[in-house]
């Protein structure tokens, strides 16, 4: 048995090279080029963002140079580590595993700055046992309320940040249950509307130690749809709701203007419980804003006072924990 190889024939086609022009380049050269620019661009937006970022928290913290602006994030930083178990945060020239992230991790980490703030002067007002006081004036007369800060303090704060930017003003009370309650808050008078002083829902205030219950006329207290849902919508309570206690966060009570809550309950209402009368807030005026008032009293105590401060804060308590020396 033989085996026959056939060699083949091939037949080259030689053509000239026509002349190469740069608007012709192969599209293998065009995407480098683009690559290259995406990546200049991408280094020249990552300087700019770092400047402004951190031209932005010197303004914030309130120092004069850049330096001390990264020696403050970064104590801070581990503050918050400690406190909150937040990990992975970096400096804005540091490797990240995901440099699209960074913009998000820097403005979560500032946040971040401002809740341990907050957390301080939340634990003040506890100590202190203090309230606030806001009127709401509306087309029946005037609503006199008192506001347990020391027993919601993120509640009443978003409260009055409410009332200060005349959030309620022109504001309709949208839903009255006789001798339950009287709803309101809700920009958009439907019941489905309303924001938060920050823009997102926050947590219930609901504790053991906040044994605060529905049980009388004209309780002051948050409306939701929910756990953990509060926005800008609150009511009134028109007589005895215990049911409600344990779903709803109670945060104040009417003092003064009993008078007008009873003119608002005899309106009458349809069949969806909405008054056939316009009941309108037509401006709010806050009496006693103790957030604000701390606030002023820290970024003007001086430095000794602020470190006397900060070393009976237990969450600052690490700041003077004696240091291990290094081997």
């Amino acid at each position: 048995c033989q085996r026959r190889v056939h060699g083949g024939i091939a037949v080259v086609e030689v053509r000239p090279v026509e002349p190469f022009s740069m608007s012709d380049e192969p599209d293998f050269v065009s995407k480098i080029r683009k690559q290259q620019l995406k990546k200049q661009k991408a280094e020249k937006y990552g300087q700019r963002f770092k400047q402004s970022w951190l031209e932005a928290n010197q303004r914030h913290l309130k120092v004069d140079s850049a330096e001390k602006v990264l020696d403050l994030v970064a104590k801070e930083r581990k503050a918050e580590e400690k406190i909150m178990g937040i990990k992975g945060l970096r400096d804005p020239d540091g490797d990240d595993e995901n440099p699209n992230s960074k913009k998000q991790k820097i403005t979560h980490y500032v946040t971040s700055i401002d809740e341990l703030r907050q957390k301080q002067i939340y634990e003040s007002i506890l100590k202190e046992s203090l309230k606030g006081f806001v009127s709401l004036s509306t087309n029946h007369g005037d609503l006199n309320l008192e506001l347990y800060c020391y027993r919601a303090p993120k509640t009443c704060e978003n409260f009055i940040g409410l009332c200060k930017k005349g959030y309620y003003d022109g504001v309709r009370f949208h839903r009255i249950v006789k001798g339950v309650l009287i709803q309101g808050g809700d920009p958009t008078g439907s019941g489905r509307g309303g924001q938060s002083f920050w823009g997102e829902a926050f947590a219930d205030e609901i504790t053991p130690s906040n044994v605060l219950s529905h049980a009388e006329r004209g309780i002051l207290s948050m409306a939701n749809t929910g756990a953990n849902t509060n926005k800008s919508q609150f009511f009134i309570t028109l007589g005895p709701a215990s049911n409600l206690d344990g779903r709803h966060t109670i945060f104040g009570k009417v003092v003064g203007g009993i008078a007008a809550l009873e003119t608002m309950e005899i309106v009458p209402t349809n069949v969806l419980q909405q008054p056939q009368q316009p009941i309108v807030i037509t401006g709010t005026k806050v009496f006693l804003d103790p957030y604000e008032q701390l606030a002023k009293a820290r970024a003007e105590a001086p430095a000794a006072s602020k470190v006397v401060e900060d070393r009976d804060n237990p969450y600052l308590q690490h700041r003077f924990a004696p240091k291990k020396k290094k081997k």
